[in-house]
Protein backbone atom coordinates (compact mmCIF):
# COMPACT_ATOMS: atom_id res chain seq x y z
CA UNK A 1 0.00 0.00 0.00
CA UNK A 2 1.31 3.33 -1.02
CA UNK A 3 -0.03 6.64 -0.11
CA UNK A 4 0.95 10.40 -0.54
CA UNK A 5 0.63 12.18 2.94
CA UNK A 6 1.62 16.23 2.78
CA UNK A 7 1.51 19.24 5.26
CA UNK A 8 1.69 22.73 4.18
CA UNK A 9 5.40 22.53 4.52
CA UNK A 10 5.80 20.45 2.27
CA UNK A 11 7.30 21.45 -0.86
CA UNK A 12 6.87 18.57 -3.37
CA UNK A 13 4.03 18.24 -5.76
CA UNK A 14 1.27 15.88 -3.98
CA UNK A 15 2.60 15.19 -0.97
CA UNK A 16 5.53 12.38 0.88
CA UNK A 17 5.52 9.20 -1.06
CA UNK A 18 5.00 6.45 1.67
CA UNK A 19 4.79 2.55 1.76
CA UNK A 20 3.42 0.26 4.31
CA UNK A 21 4.46 -2.87 4.05
CA UNK A 22 1.73 -5.77 5.69
CA UNK A 23 0.59 -9.54 5.11
CA UNK A 24 -3.29 -7.95 4.72
CA UNK A 25 -5.28 -4.92 4.47
CA UNK A 26 -6.61 -5.38 8.18
CA UNK A 27 -2.98 -4.07 8.51
CA UNK A 28 -2.89 -1.01 6.74
CA UNK A 29 -4.23 2.10 8.10
CA UNK A 30 -7.62 3.08 7.89
CA UNK A 31 -8.08 6.43 6.50
CA UNK A 32 -11.56 7.06 5.52
CA UNK A 33 -11.86 10.27 4.07
CA UNK A 34 -9.34 12.94 2.65
CA UNK A 35 -8.64 15.05 5.07
CA UNK A 36 -7.86 12.84 8.01
CA UNK A 37 -4.91 13.47 9.95
CA UNK A 38 -2.32 10.19 10.02
CA UNK A 39 0.26 10.14 12.89
CA UNK A 40 2.93 7.92 12.10
CA UNK A 41 5.61 6.20 14.95
CA UNK A 42 8.61 4.94 14.34
CA UNK A 43 8.65 5.24 10.45
CA UNK A 44 11.93 4.84 8.02
CA UNK A 45 12.87 7.90 6.03
CA UNK A 46 14.94 6.84 2.79
CA UNK A 47 16.53 9.36 0.09
CA UNK A 48 16.21 7.48 -3.19
CA UNK A 49 16.89 8.69 -6.71
CA UNK A 50 13.43 10.02 -7.15
CA UNK A 51 13.40 12.26 -3.88
CA UNK A 52 12.62 11.20 -0.25
CA UNK A 53 10.43 8.12 0.54
CA UNK A 54 9.34 6.61 4.08
CA UNK A 55 8.69 3.05 4.80
CA UNK A 56 7.03 1.29 6.98
CA UNK A 57 8.81 -1.45 8.87
CA UNK A 58 7.93 -4.05 12.13
CA UNK A 59 7.97 -1.39 14.56
CA UNK A 60 6.01 1.18 12.62
CA UNK A 61 2.20 2.09 14.50
CA UNK A 62 -0.12 4.97 14.14
CA UNK A 63 -3.46 6.76 14.81
CA UNK A 64 -5.82 8.40 12.52
CA UNK A 65 -7.48 11.55 13.65
CA UNK A 66 -10.98 12.12 11.40
CA UNK A 67 -10.98 15.20 9.79
CA UNK A 68 -14.43 16.64 10.70
CA UNK A 69 -13.37 16.39 14.12
CA UNK A 70 -10.45 18.29 13.91
CA UNK A 71 -11.88 20.83 11.70
CA UNK A 72 -14.85 21.19 14.19
CA UNK A 73 -12.78 21.29 17.28
CA UNK A 74 -13.74 23.74 19.93
CA UNK A 75 -12.43 22.00 23.20
CA UNK A 76 -8.78 23.73 24.06
CA UNK A 77 -7.94 19.83 25.62
CA UNK A 78 -8.99 19.16 22.25
CA UNK A 79 -11.14 16.05 23.36
CA UNK A 80 -13.67 16.82 21.02
CA UNK A 81 -11.39 15.10 18.27
CA UNK A 82 -11.62 11.56 17.32
CA UNK A 83 -8.86 9.36 17.29
CA UNK A 84 -8.83 6.35 15.84
CA UNK A 85 -6.17 3.83 17.24
CA UNK A 86 -5.51 0.17 15.24
CA UNK A 87 -7.46 -2.68 17.03
CA UNK A 88 -4.40 -5.13 16.66
CA UNK A 89 -1.34 -4.34 19.61
CA UNK A 90 1.04 -5.15 17.55
CA UNK A 91 0.36 -2.07 15.26
CA UNK A 92 -0.99 -0.08 17.38
CA UNK A 93 0.26 3.50 17.90
CA UNK A 94 -0.05 5.82 21.33
CA UNK A 95 -2.80 7.89 22.28
CA UNK A 96 -1.87 11.84 20.86
CA UNK A 97 -1.08 14.38 23.62
CA UNK A 98 -2.46 17.55 23.61
CA UNK A 99 0.48 19.31 22.03
CA UNK A 100 0.13 16.94 18.71
CA UNK A 101 -3.76 17.50 18.88
CA UNK A 102 -3.42 20.98 19.24
CA UNK A 103 -0.73 20.88 16.19
CA UNK A 104 -2.88 18.50 14.10
CA UNK A 105 -5.49 21.57 14.43
CA UNK A 106 -2.82 24.50 12.99
CA UNK A 107 -1.73 22.25 10.10
CA UNK A 108 -5.43 21.31 8.64
CA UNK A 109 -6.44 25.63 9.31
CA UNK A 110 -3.87 26.07 6.78
CA UNK A 111 -5.34 23.55 4.27
CA UNK A 112 -7.28 24.78 1.65
CA UNK A 113 -9.27 21.83 0.76
CA UNK A 114 -10.75 22.80 -2.34
CA UNK A 115 -7.30 22.06 -3.74
CA UNK A 116 -7.53 18.44 -2.59
CA UNK A 117 -7.50 15.97 -5.46
CA UNK A 118 -10.33 13.19 -5.09
CA UNK A 119 -9.30 10.31 -4.33
CA UNK A 120 -9.32 7.25 -6.45
CA UNK A 121 -10.51 4.69 -3.41
CA UNK A 122 -12.76 4.92 -0.96
CA UNK A 123 -11.06 3.23 2.01
CA UNK A 124 -13.54 1.44 4.39
CA UNK A 125 -13.08 -0.30 7.86
CA UNK A 126 -9.67 -1.76 7.10
CA UNK A 127 -8.86 -2.37 10.74
CA UNK A 128 -11.72 -5.00 10.21
CA UNK A 129 -10.95 -6.59 6.95
CA UNK A 130 -13.18 -4.98 5.01
CA UNK A 131 -12.22 -4.81 1.44
CA UNK A 132 -10.96 -1.68 -0.21
CA UNK A 133 -13.37 -0.61 -2.56
CA UNK A 134 -12.20 1.60 -5.54
CA UNK A 135 -14.60 4.54 -6.78
CA UNK A 136 -13.77 4.24 -10.00
CA UNK A 137 -13.44 0.64 -11.64
CA UNK A 138 -9.75 0.73 -13.26
CA UNK A 139 -8.92 -2.64 -13.11
CA UNK A 140 -9.48 -5.04 -16.03
CA UNK A 141 -9.21 -7.85 -14.12
CA UNK A 142 -7.24 -10.61 -16.40
CA UNK A 143 -5.89 -10.02 -19.93
CA UNK A 144 -3.68 -10.35 -22.68
CA UNK A 145 -1.06 -7.81 -23.13
CA UNK A 146 -2.84 -7.68 -26.74
CA UNK A 147 -6.31 -6.43 -25.16
CA UNK A 148 -5.15 -4.20 -22.46
CA UNK A 149 -6.93 -0.84 -23.25
CA UNK A 150 -6.35 2.37 -21.72
CA UNK A 151 -9.83 4.47 -21.90
CA UNK A 152 -8.86 7.89 -23.31
CA UNK A 153 -10.11 9.75 -20.38
CA UNK A 154 -7.70 8.24 -17.62
CA UNK A 155 -4.01 7.75 -17.01
CA UNK A 156 -4.01 4.44 -16.20
CA UNK A 157 -5.35 1.06 -15.83
CA UNK A 158 -4.61 -1.65 -13.27
CA UNK A 159 -5.07 -5.11 -14.52
CA UNK A 160 -3.62 -9.24 -13.65
CA UNK A 161 -1.66 -10.13 -16.54
CA UNK A 162 0.94 -13.91 -16.77
CA UNK A 163 3.89 -13.27 -18.08
CA UNK A 164 7.43 -14.07 -18.48
CA UNK A 165 10.13 -12.15 -17.87
CA UNK A 166 12.35 -11.90 -20.29
CA UNK A 167 14.59 -8.71 -19.24
CA UNK A 168 15.84 -7.05 -16.26
CA UNK A 169 16.92 -3.52 -15.61
CA UNK A 170 18.20 -2.19 -12.19
CA UNK A 171 20.17 0.94 -12.76
CA UNK A 172 21.24 0.61 -9.12
CA UNK A 173 19.98 3.75 -8.47
CA UNK A 174 17.49 4.45 -6.11
CA UNK A 175 14.76 1.94 -5.17
CA UNK A 176 13.11 1.17 -8.92
CA UNK A 177 13.63 -2.09 -11.34
CA UNK A 178 12.48 -2.17 -14.33
CA UNK A 179 11.11 -5.52 -16.07
CA UNK A 180 10.16 -6.63 -19.62
CA UNK A 181 7.78 -9.30 -19.75
CA UNK A 182 5.96 -10.89 -22.65
CA UNK A 183 3.04 -13.18 -22.82
CA UNK A 184 3.66 -13.81 -26.52
CA UNK A 185 0.92 -11.07 -27.80
CA UNK A 186 1.50 -8.08 -29.21
CA UNK A 187 -0.10 -4.50 -28.45
CA UNK A 188 1.17 -1.49 -30.93
CA UNK A 189 0.08 1.23 -28.24
CA UNK A 190 2.64 -0.06 -26.15
CA UNK A 191 5.47 2.28 -25.75
CA UNK A 192 8.63 1.71 -28.11
CA UNK A 193 11.51 1.27 -25.47
CA UNK A 194 14.86 3.11 -26.94
CA UNK A 195 18.10 2.50 -26.49
CA UNK A 196 19.86 5.29 -24.11
CA UNK A 197 23.31 6.15 -24.62
CA UNK A 198 25.53 5.31 -21.85
CA UNK A 199 22.93 2.60 -20.31
CA UNK A 200 22.04 -1.17 -20.37
CA UNK A 201 18.84 -2.03 -21.49
CA UNK A 202 16.78 -2.90 -24.45
CA UNK A 203 16.59 -0.96 -27.91
CA UNK A 204 13.63 -1.11 -28.27
CA UNK A 205 10.50 -3.84 -27.23
CA UNK A 206 10.75 -6.61 -29.17
CA UNK A 207 12.79 -9.41 -27.62
CA UNK A 208 14.92 -11.85 -29.62
CA UNK A 209 12.22 -13.91 -30.42
CA UNK A 210 10.07 -10.72 -31.90
CA UNK A 211 7.68 -10.78 -28.94
CA UNK A 212 6.73 -7.55 -28.14
CA UNK A 213 7.38 -6.62 -24.58
CA UNK A 214 5.76 -4.83 -21.51
CA UNK A 215 7.94 -2.88 -19.61
CA UNK A 216 6.76 -2.28 -15.88
CA UNK A 217 8.46 -0.60 -12.87
CA UNK A 218 8.74 -2.19 -9.11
Amino acid sequence: MTVELHDPSWAGSSGLEIRFFYNDESQFPKVANTGDIVVLYKIKKLSTARGEIMISNAATSWVILEYESVKDSKSPDCSDIKVNIPSKANIRGLSPDIAMLSYAKAILSRETPEHWRKPLRSIGDASSGQTIQAITDKRQKFTLISDAVVPSHIAGIFGDVLCEIRRIWNPKTGDRCDIFVTDYTENPNLYDYRYVDGQEGIDHDYDDDGNQLLGTAL
